[in-house]
């Protein structure tokens, strides 16, 4: 389906205020640790990221030569600026994203999502996929941060013991959990997760957080499309 095509099936909805770039200074904002529902728009494979019933964010799917899999747009659709991107890297479970406005980034404008095996067990071995972002310290600084998304059933959480795509994100240098997804698709409605965070992370590390996710949701769909032709009889 194009993306014209996708835009005519769109809900009307009020479009937030547009912004080209990721405001990395210094600035009031609200401490509480955000939440976010990801939402599918009707017959598209696109994302649109709400919070408060907004829609910030609209994260476009792409299955095109030299365009990548996913662009992420401010506002509704994908008429507005560009924010980040995101390539499933191929014959490997690694990803690749980039936030920022440039159409061709290359080389080291690239931040590597990295796939690694976690636990002691010789079988069903839980993979991680790991990427390094930067907060604002108290003092302004730019401080580190070493992320990782994993999949988990922990009820506590939130979690589904039957889920598959149920997800947490944990800071590998404290190994608390800062955040958490929680899968929806099953359920009627055009909902496809929730993101809860219990620990508010800065907006760079934050939005790369988001595009590695939106990653392995992306990767998880186009296996199940690839393998469901096989039980057609």
């Amino acid at each position: 389906m194009t993306d014209s095509a996708e835009r005519s099936n769109l809900a009307p909805l009020s479009r937030p205020p547009s912004y080209s770039a990721i405001d990395t200074s210094p600035h009031i904002v609200n401490d509480s640790p955000p939440f976010f529902e990801l939402h599918h728009p009707t017959a598209t494979a696109s994302i649109q990221v709400l919070q408060n019933d907004t829609v910030l964010f609209y994260a476009a799917s792409y299955n095109l030569k030299d365009v990548s899999d996913i662009i992420l747009y401010a506002g509704y659709d994908s008429k507005g600026p560009q924010l980040a991107l995101l390539q499933l890297i191929p014959f490997t479970k690694d990803l690749k994203i980039y936030v920022g406005g440039l159409k061709h980034p290359v080389g080291d404008d690239w931040d590597l999502v990295r796939c690694a095996e976690s636990g002691n067990k010789i079988f069903h071995r839980s993979p991680i996929h790991r990427f390094e972002s930067y907060s604002l310290g108290p003092d302004g600084q730019r401080v580190k941060e070493k992320l990782h998304w994993q999949k988990t059933h922990d009820r506590k959480l939130g979690a589904s013991k039957l889920s598959r795509s149920d997800y947490k994100l944990v800071d590998e240098i404290t190994e608390e959990v800062v955040a958490v997804y929680v899968d929806c698709s099953m359920r009627l409605g055009t909902q496809k997760g929730t993101i809860r965070y219990v620990k508010k992370l800065g907006e760079m590390a934050e939005m790369a957080a988001l595009m590695a996710l939106l990653g392995l949701l992306e990767r998880s769909r186009r296996h199940s499309q690839a393998i469901a032709p096989s039980f057609v009889r």
